[in-house]
């Protein structure tokens, strides 16, 4: 192998890399697997976040499988830093809901039920005091689901996926 078939190598690498990072939008996407992530600080309900989401050309992230899931459980311990100042626990909202049959969860982007689940223990549960038809990450539990009352403020994980 002559230095300059190394160097060509490194270069076609830094090239592709370089433009899978060129396939997200602007700055704050994470590129994962064959979409990209944009993980909002901005509290609003599930309804909101959705609409944020597809203002910014995406949606609720769907996390199909188990390492998808695994990725995003990651990028979000990285970015959940508990501070002095910050009460240390936050839920990120994801694209299911079960809200037009109580426990039949949909990605409501694709209209896909959901076949892959995270669940705490015990969850999705029926609590009667609230509603809970929207899928939660939860900081305090792993980043594991939890269904969650949908007017609640939480931060959101959006998706874009890549075309092939």
């Amino acid at each position: 192998m002559t230095i300059y078939s190394m160097y060509f190598g490194i270069f076609l690498i830094l090239g592709f890399i370089e433009f899978i990072r060129a396939l997200c939008p602007t700055t704050g996407w994470t590129h994962v697997g064959d979409s990209c992530y944009f993980f909002n600080w901005e509290k609003m309900s599930w309804s909101e976040a959705m609409e944020w989401c597809k203002s910014k050309g995406g949606y609720l992230a769907e996390l199909n499988n188990k390492e998808e899931n695994e990725q995003i459980q990651h990028l979000a311990s990285i970015r959940h830093q508990p501070s002095v100042t910050h009460i240390g626990y936050e839920y990120y909202w994801l694209g299911a809901r079960d809200m037009k049959t109580e426990g039949q969860w949909v990605w409501e982007n694709s209209g896909t039920p959901v076949t892959f689940t995270d669940w705490w223990p015990g969850e999705p549960n029926i609590d009667d005091a609230t509603i809970e038809d929207c899928l939660t990450l939860f900081s305090s539990l792993r980043f594991k689901w939890l269904d969650n009352d949908c007017q609640k403020l939480r931060r959101s994980i959006c998706e874009i996926k890549l075309s092939n």
